[in-house]
């Protein structure tokens, strides 16, 4: 009974996953400021049960968990996050992402141990698939989300979901993420994420997942190929209206390589033709479409020049100052932007951001000290997959999942600082770390 419960919650969890429900219990700074302030969300509510559940079976099953290299670093970087609340300007806030730090690392370790009892099972060579839940969950909550998004686009403003928590949109709100077309700015698709860089990372994973399902499924129904199809063109349809460059760029090219890869093995040669044609037709119809609004944003010149690369520039900048003069411990955990408000006096307040890289902004709230421990913690984890990546199918696209996010932290910090990047990133990090003998 309470192993299913713990089911039914994983499943609810991974749903909502994508979703900024929450209850705002304390902000520092006024005017309201998204990093110096303290939420608890459905998800960590959902995350709280399952893990409260595992806890229990362990306890009258197991009896312990296994520890190996992977749990010592992780323990090392926790306690590197922990001993940098006494450098931190708001101490409050550094203990509250000290303990959402907690959280992020149990879901990695219950994704390590319990991924099996959800996974993907590969197709049989038949081509046969079996058509797990968490996969089905995974492409239904893309499909809202995209949804949403692709309305909120073509109206140009949000559906006043705020029971949902949906961010107010409108092209002449400040701090809307939007793009410049011909002089006038039209908004990015959110859905019920707090960001559309956010919202495509989450899909780009369920793009992957559906053309997964697709490969084993495609040619034996006609009405399943036609949902999947339908399926993947409104996934595709919700990544092209967020605008992100990274995922759009990174995300798809991953996608691109694992459909090569697979395509070249002579087993899965006759399953990859058909869902790659799918998926070509789909992105070059959409990339025809969209193209006046996708060669302006990919535009080298604008990008270069425009709001968002001076703001990345100088919040990057600013973080290399951050660990210059606070190099062992940085700055504290959670205590980017009280610093930074410390140190600058910027013009807009929606201007005070974390540093556009999610390393940059390890280095500067957890000093040399954490970065370096997080980055063995990922060599760890990335190295001991890849022994496994090419022995199934599914594994070699976790890989290039993986990849592709790891390239998207270069570029952006919601991966650590966002309640949905930081699921969705230490997440997947687990599902690897469960395979990687570590």
């Amino acid at each position: 009974m309470l192993e299913k419960a713990e089911r039914i919650f994983f499943y609810l969890f991974v749903f909502f996953l994508p979703f900024q429900t929450r209850a705002l219990l304390k902000s520092f700074s006024q005017p309201f400021n998204e990093w110096t302030s303290v939420s608890f969300y459905l998800t960590d509510l959902l995350v709280l049960a399952v893990i409260f559940l595992w806890i229990i079976r362990i306890i009258k099953k197991e009896g312990f968990l296994k520890i190996g290299k992977t749990e010592i670093v992780l323990f090392l970087f926790w306690l590197v996050g922990a001993l940098s609340i006494f450098k931190a300007e708001n101490s409050w806030l550094a203990i509250f992402r000290e303990l959402k730090l907690v959280e992020f690392v149990f879901l990695f370790l219950y994704l390590k141990n319990n991924f099996s009892i959800y996974s993907l099972i590969p197709w049989k060579e038949s081509g046969q698939a079996r058509i797990e839940k968490l996969a089905l969950v995974i492409i239904s909550s893309g499909l809202l989300q995209s949804l949403i998004a692709i309305g909120q686009f073509f109206r140009q403003k949000s559906f006043g979901l705020s029971f949902l928590d949906e961010s107010p949109l409108a092209s002449d709100l400040s701090g809307v993420a939007k793009i410049s077309v011909e002089g006038s700015q039209m908004i990015r698709g959110y859905g019920l994420t707090p960001h559309p860089n956010v919202l495509a990372a989450f899909l780009v994973s369920a793009i992957f997942v559906c053309l997964y399902l697709m490969i084993g499924r495609f040619g034996k129904n006609k009405l399943t190929d036609l949902g999947f199809s339908g399926a993947l063109y409104v996934l595709m349809l919700g990544l092209a209206v967020t605008f992100s460059r990274t995922a759009i760029l990174f995300g798809l090219l991953a996608v691109f390589v694992w459909l090569f890869y697979l395509f070249f093995k002579e087993k899965y040669r006759a399953l990859i033709l058909r869902t790659a044609l799918v998926f070509s037709v789909i992105l070059l119809f959409l990339t025809v479409v969209f193209w006046p609004l996708i060669s302006n944003r990919f535009d080298s010149n604008l990008v270069l020049e425009g709001q968002a690369y001076d703001l990345r520039v100088f919040y990057n900048k600013t973080a290399l100052e951050f660990i210059k003069h606070n190099s062992l411990l940085g700055v504290g955990i959670g205590n980017f932007v009280p610093f930074f408000m410390e140190k600058e006096k910027l013009t807009e307040a929606w201007m005070y951001q974390p540093a556009h890289n999610l390393y940059l902004l390890i280095g500067s709230e957890m000093g040399i000290l954490g970065l370096a421990v997080f980055l063995i913690f990922l060599v760890l984890v990335m190295v001991g997959f890849y022994k496994n990546a090419f022995k199934k199918p599914i594994f070699f696209g976790i890989f290039l999942l993986t990849v592709s996010y790891l390239l998207f932290a270069a570029s952006d910090h919601y991966f650590w600082t966002i309640q949905q990047g930081g699921l969705m990133f230490w997440g997947l990090l687990g599902i690897m770390a469960g395979k990687s003998g570590e």
